[in-house]
């Protein structure tokens, strides 16, 4: 099950290609339906996929069954394409995805129904209660009252949207953004970097308060670098 640690919006990135999650699905269910979703069944689907004639990648990675997890447990499980629990095996929308006539139409009303809290989806105790929406149905309805989002507002503001009470709340921010760079043309770059670290060290001035700055990536603990790949993680 995926954990939530971070207090922003996100969005399935794998695979990058929707349409890649068929013959996945489709060699999953055909070769595993009814069986457990452990490190045996995660090795064996990795290595099948990986001898197949649509699998584009380079064989089978060192760690299969992680693998496995992150092509199934993330998009097709997030989705509802497939149930992993007691056993494997194909759910109703996820038929209609593999088999039916229409997969782009079930892939977007699926889409439009993935919610936030989700049982696929375990919450860090210290954000729970942070969300409360249909990411997709909600970014859409943004867009529809704006008529458009940029990816600089995108990346700063939308994220924010958590929960579906705060929508009036990021669409103005957004309105103030457009403002106020009508008023900085000619050094959007400067304007743009200030709005966008000042975002991040509202989300996150719990943590900073608590020195809890140090990342993966280093041991560099600095506010410097914290912003930094914070950025670079929006």
């Amino acid at each position: 099950m995926a954990r939530i640690d971070n207090k922003l919006l996100f969005f399935t990135t794998s695979p990058r290609t929707p349409a890649k999650m068929i013959p996945e699905i489709k060699l999953l269910h055909e070769a595993y339906s009814g069986q457990p979703w452990n490190n045996t069944t995660q090795e064996q689907f990795i290595d099948e996929l990986a001898q197949s004639d649509f699998f584009e990648g380079k064989g089978s990675p060192s760690d299969k069954a992680f693998s496995a997890r992150d092509r199934i447990n993330r998009a097709p499980k997030a989705l509802g394409f497939v149930d992993l629990k007691p056993y494997i095996h194909l759910t109703e929308a996820g038929n209609a995805f593999i088999y039916g006539n229409r997969p782009q139409e079930i892939f977007l009303r699926q889409l439009l129904k993935f919610q936030l809290p989700s049982p696929y989806h375990t919450e860090n105790k210290k954000i729970t209660g942070v969300f409360y929406i249909r990411p997709y149905l909600e970014i859409l309805r943004l867009v529809r009252e704006l008529q458009y989002i940029t990816f600089d507002e995108f990346k700063i503001f939308a994220v924010q949207m958590t929960d579906y009470h705060k929508f009036e709340i990021v669409r103005n921010a957004i309105l103030r953004f457009r403002e106020e760079k009508a008023k900085n043309k000619g050094q959007y770059k400067r304007f743009v970097n200030k709005v966008w670290e000042d975002a991040i060290l509202k989300i996150h001035s719990d943590r900073i308060a608590a020195g809890k700055t140090k990342t993966r990536e280093t041991n560099d603990t600095s506010l410097k670098r914290f912003i930094t790949t914070q950025k670079r993680r929006l």
